[in-house]
């Protein structure tokens, strides 16, 4: 079926009220991963659900179902889904796990024998934004001598 025309889906509903009712709760179902009863291609859930109730494979009988999945159920409030807020748990636990220890008092040594191991499995030792605290080296800003006390001349002193 190329398109999809009221047409053809009121010959299985009753009005176009009931054919919107019908065709966002199938379409909600497939974006929720229910599988299509007519070939996808590359048609959205809209027209999937419009294409189904066309070909009478979806009627009135639908408004009946219980939903099992709401998009509530489907997305948090931030938008992410199971799997991303899974990955999220992951992080968040990792984090605390990492602020319990610097809490703890793990003390200097311990950190730089982290520091060291780090270094040995990655080949790189942990990202320091700034591996010369110092600030000595050859940078050549650093390597300017400060200016010297102005004379009496130059400072306007007649004395």
């Amino acid at each position: 079926m190329a398109r999809v025309t009221v047409v053809d889906c009121l010959e299985h509903v009753d009005n176009r009220f009931q054919l919107v009712l019908i065709a966002a709760k199938r379409a909600r179902q497939l974006l929720l991963g229910a599988e299509p009863l007519v070939e996808r291609g590359q048609d959205k859930p809209t027209v999937l659900a419009l294409r189904e109730i066309a070909e009478g494979l979806i009627g009135p009988s639908i408004l009946e179902e219980k939903e099992e999945e709401t998009l509530a159920d489907y997305f948090d409030e931030t938008g992410a889904r199971p799997e991303e807020r899974e990955e999220d748990n992951e992080l968040e636990r990792e984090l605390a796990a990492q602020i319990k220890a610097r809490i703890a008092g793990e003390d200097a040594g311990d950190a730089a024998a982290r520091h060291f191991s780090d270094f040995a499995e990655s080949g790189a030792p942990n990202s320091d934004p700034d591996p010369d605290p110092g600030g000595g080296g050859d940078d050549e800003e650093h390597d300017h001598e400060p200016p010297a006390a102005p004379t009496p001349r130059e400072s306007g002193d007649s004395g």
